[in-house]
């Protein structure tokens, strides 16, 4: 198994608990986890959850720069 260091398993932690805090809001507003930009409600295939991130940054794991889009939305980006 592959080791990671320490900053990559922190940015690893920080970008679940957005993605989970981010899902428990969809859930909350919506009733389920859904595509923020579509609006479908995730599932199998191209309606997968994916975690997108706004300026391409993966280490900036920040509220704003993080969305939840489904395989087909975070294609078209």
């Amino acid at each position: 198994m592959k080791q990671i260091s320490k900053k990559q398993r922190e940015r690893l932690q920080t970008w679940a608990q957005i993605k989970r805090e981010r899902m428990d809001s969809l859930f909350l507003r919506f009733g389920y986890p859904c595509c923020e930009e579509c609006g479908v409600p995730g599932g199998g295939g191209f309606r997968t959850l994916d975690g997108h991130h706004i300026d391409r940054d993966r280490s900036n794991n920040t509220t704003e720069n993080c969305r939840i889009l489904c395989r087909l939305c975070h294609s078209k980006i």
